[in-house]
């Protein structure tokens, strides 16, 4: 009797392991089921803006979803450039205080315009930009500008030296890690450094696609595969997510 006990064991845990796998399935590195950080937001953009996580839906403005980097259909979001943008409402998970985070993402853009990925800050008006204020642009030339002030009103810029190639996809990095903002196109890298303590926590929400309640700058293109940390991850760490 003994030699049918294996077999029905090794064939009862795989059932269960199946089953298991079926109704609870891995969540990590990014979402994908690695072993990686884990982020507190992730966009997939597959026919919509919905949080992988559950928690951080976005909510799409006319931007319609297109090609991805692998030549999946409806699986990348794309601004028109003249009204489209998500709007993802404010909470902790999207907002960038005084800890380490790591924003990552892809961007194919199709103009040389200027236009802005994405955006958040404390005023509704315009003409008053003032207290902490996030925003993440690609400017005329190629290159990328994050635009960060803190609650103390001082003002951060850092630019990129590498520009993008229109018509292709580029991977994306902004990260804090305590006194340094890195900014990295691919994986070249761009830094300055910032107080410490430097608060950056915004009471609006996060646009993508547009300037947070303003209009003009719309961007033209698309955004695909984004994921929102709550710590610093080094660029290995980061192109680890797209392997």
């Amino acid at each position: 009797m003994k030699k049918f006990i294996l077999p029905i064991f090794i064939v009862s845990t795989g059932l269960l392991t199946s089953c298991f796998h079926d109704h609870f399935p891995p969540f990590g590195g990014g979402g994908d089921g690695s072993n990686g950080p884990s982020p507190v937001a992730y966009y997939k953009f597959e026919n919509d803006a919905l949080d992988e996580t559950g928690n951080n839906n976005g909510v799409v403005n006319g931007a319609t979803f297109v090609e991805d980097s692998d030549g999946n259909e409806n699986a990348a979001i794309a601004f028109d450039g003249l009204s489209d943008f998500v709007q993802i409402p404010r909470s902790n998970d999207v907002n960038f205080d005084t800890e380490d985070f790591t924003i990552a993402f892809l961007l194919n853009t199709t103009t040389s315009n200027e236009g802005v990925i994405f955006s958040t800050r404390n005023t509704s008006n315009c003409s008053q930009a003032s207290g902490p204020t996030f925003t993440l642009t690609i400017k005329t030339s190629g290159s990328f500008s994050a635009t960060l002030r803190g609650s103390n009103d001082i003002k951060y810029g850092i630019t990129s030296t590498e520009v993008a190639n229109t018509g292709q996809w580029t991977k994306l990095t902004l990260s804090r890690n305590g006194g340094i903002i890195r900014l990295y196109v691919g994986e070249e890298e761009t830094q300055i450094a910032i107080e410490e303590n430097t608060d950056f926590t915004t009471l609006g929400d996060l646009f993508l696609g547009r300037t947070i309640y303003c209009t003009g700058n719309h961007l033209e293109g698309a955004i695909d595969e984004l994921r929102i940390f709550e710590e610093y991850l080094t660029i290995e760490e980061v192109m680890e997510l797209y392997n």
